[in-house]
């Protein structure tokens, strides 16, 4: 323990955030060792980041939401630490379907950034979004029966980051994207989850700087709102292996925008020698227009041309049409004839 702890310290130098990382080591261990163990590792004075984080080397169950209430509710405030300093908290192998109503949000009020990973029983984050009134990041990663966003949409919080990764998305509504809560949204992640298509409210992040679609399994195509996306920086788009075609609307991105979609065996516009970044894309959909006006010039050299063939055969003497137009030009004749003698 003294050694792991030795080299959270020297880590820490050369990194710009200070941590405090609260392990447990046994999920039956007393409370009074963990909090020992908390009290006698590097405690710092600014702290931004707390980690509860189950034990890599811990085999037993995830950690329930009561032993998660327990940690909160005997409090960390060890050494001068103090819980309004604290803006960024970090939820690794427990097990909880909804944090602990009261408690969390009270003892944390300044929290702006939450993590929760490798969650198996997490369904939604409404209790989330009610206690941290400041959140402008959620990341939800390894949680297989979190799929539910529906919360954002009627949320007053002002997202600048949403990552969900590797979870039960298998659905992206319409009325999300054009939520109140997700209009400063400067990065989205959706890899790893299993939704078909996004809605065309996409077009609405106009903010958006960074948006990652990558292992999307069942992603087939892109709205063509995507292009609306001004701000955008980085699509990441690859590792999908059912991604057909990009929307020629991609061309309207900015000319710095980075579009790797590597790995995406089935994808065919653009063609292999056209990816990467806006300008390569925008060619290739160029050209493919350029294509297809050369090819409706040619369609129509060659109706005309086969309409003067058509007349021809029609018009030429013993033709029907050249018989019908013969007994019309003696009707005429004649009756231009009886006008005359009047």
């Amino acid at each position: 323990r003294q050694k792991r702890t030795n080299n959270k310290k020297n880590k820490s130098i050369h990194t710009t955030k200070e941590y405090i990382n609260m392990s447990v080591l046994q999920s039956n261990c007393e409370l009074s060792m963990f909090r020992d163990m908390v009290a006698s590792s590097y405690i710092l004075n600014d702290v931004q980041e707390m980690q509860f984080a189950k034990h890599q080397n811990n085999d037993d169950e995830d950690m329930s939401v009561d032993s998660l209430k327990t940690v909160f509710q005997t409090g960390y405030a060890f050494r001068g630490m103090a819980n309004e300093e604290v803006n960024s908290l970090v939820f690794d192998g427990y097990s909880f379907d909804s944090l602990p109503r009261a408690i969390v949000g009270t003892l944390y009020p300044n929290v702006t950034t939450i993590y929760i990973k490798n969650n198996k029983s997490l369904r939604n984050i409404e209790s989330i979004l009610e206690q941290f009134d400041r959140l402008t990041w959620l990341e939800c990663t390894n949680c297989p029966l979190f799929g539910d966003l529906s919360p954002l949409v009627d949320s007053f919080h002002r997202l600048n980051g949403l990552v969900i990764c590797d979870c039960g998305l298998n659905k992206v509504e319409e009325p999300l994207f054009a939520s109140p809560c997700l209009q400063r949204l400067e990065h989205l992640d959706f890899s790893g989850n299993k939704f078909p298509s996004l809605p065309e409210s996409i077009g609405a992040l106009t903010g958006l700087q960074t948006m990652v679609l990558t292992r999307c399994p069942n992603l087939r195509r892109l709205p063509d709102a995507v292009g609306n996306l001004s701000a955008l920086d980085l699509l990441a788009l690859f590792e999908n292996d059912t991604l057909s075609e990009l929307p020629s609307t991609v061309g309207r991105l900015g000319d710095n925008c980075m579009i790797p979609c590597h790995f995406s065996p089935m994808l065919e516009k653009p063609s292999i020698c056209f990816r990467g970044s806006v300008p390569v894309i925008r060619t290739f959909f160029m050209l493919q227009r350029l294509r297809w006006l050369r090819g409706t010039v040619k369609l129509m050299i060659l109706l005309r041309n086969a309409r003067l063939r058509a007349n021809d055969r029609l018009y030429r003497p013993g033709g029907s049409g050249f018989l019908a137009c013969q007994s019309h030009f003696i009707e005429m004749q004649q009756q231009n004839q009886q006008e005359e003698h009047s």
